[in-house]
């Protein structure tokens, strides 16, 4: 785990890969409520602490069936992304020597965006939700991310990332906390990336814990969104996203906010959703 430094005095942490999560959750984590022998069960958190520790480390196999029908609805998708090169130009940041004595009027180099379908692209999910959000939504909205991830990872470098950030002890000493997590995806681990972006235990046990410890406040328990603003979460984590990943450009797979989310009634409902989301965040996407 990696201390980072965010914007706002919010504390982060970078884990390197799912075992790297998994450690800490045994580690620093191991005096949580959410994950200690004497936390409560109940359907709500997805599994019991026992069954989250154990699914941190070897993931869930049996949650890839949703990812899988989700590929037979998208497999006709293509998308853009962008990429930044360098270009002659008439004017621009820095000077082409040999194209100046050459008396090319193009003497300039300049950075400019270029739409390209083979650039590496990060897809970043939060994987935040509402108390009320089902777990068959949940499943869905991670299996869609997922999905997307299978397709484009055969075309181009794609980083996946898993993100969460949480206010801790909210009725006393509340402090930010956020985390980001790298996936590999050549090859990608499709058992464990399924359990850390379908399985509620991964968000309602494992990510509260993180957040806890990474605050400094392992032992506690009460927890909300960024600021304990479900309004301003999603802004405030889209902020500390470069920092916390490390990437610039990214297509954003946001947190459900509430129960009231149409986009993952259906699995039909979350193809067309992720289509949607990376045409707003840079992407082509075109049946």
């Amino acid at each position: 785990m990696e201390k980072i430094h965010l914007p706002d005095g919010c504390h982060g942490a970078r884990f390197s890969d799912p075992a790297d999560f998994a450690a800490y959750l045994r580690g620093p984590c191991a005096p949580s409520p959410y994950l200690n022998g004497n936390a409560e069960g109940g359907a709500w958190y997805g599994a019991s602490p026992a069954q989250t520790m154990k699914r941190a480390s070897e993931g869930n196999p049996a949650l890839t069936g949703a990812c899988d029908r989700l590929l037979d609805k998208m497999e006709s998708v293509d998308f853009a992304t962008s990429r930044f090169a360098t270009v002659a130009a008439v004017a621009g940041g820095a000077p082409c020597v040999s194209a100046y004595l050459a008396g090319s009027p193009l003497a300039m180099r300049r950075r400019v965006r270029l739409v390209d379908d083979m650039a590496p692209l990060a897809v970043v999910v939060d994987i935040g939700v509402s108390a009320s959000v089902e777990h068959d939504t949940i499943q869905r909205r991670g299996a869609a991310a997922l999905a997307l991830v299978r397709l484009l990872s055969a075309t181009r470098p794609v980083a996946l990332w898993i993100v969460t950030g949480q206010q801790t002890d909210i009725y006393d000493d509340k402090r930010n906390a956020a985390f980001a997590l790298r996936l590999d995806t050549a090859p990608l681990d499709v058992a464990r990336a399924a359990w850390l972006l379908c399985a509620p235990e991964a968000f309602r046990r494992a990510s509260f814990a993180a957040c806890f410890a990474i605050a400094g406040h392992a032992g506690k328990r009460d927890v909300n969104w960024l600021d304990n603003s479900h309004r301003d979460h999603p802004e405030l984590i889209r902020k500390i996203m470069p920092a916390l990943t490390g990437a610039d450009d990214f297509v954003v797979v946001p947190s459900l906010i509430t129960s009231g989310e149409t986009q993952f009634k259906s699995d039909a409902a979350a193809a067309q959703w992720v289509r949607e989301m990376l045409d707003k965040h840079g992407g082509a996407a075109a049946a």
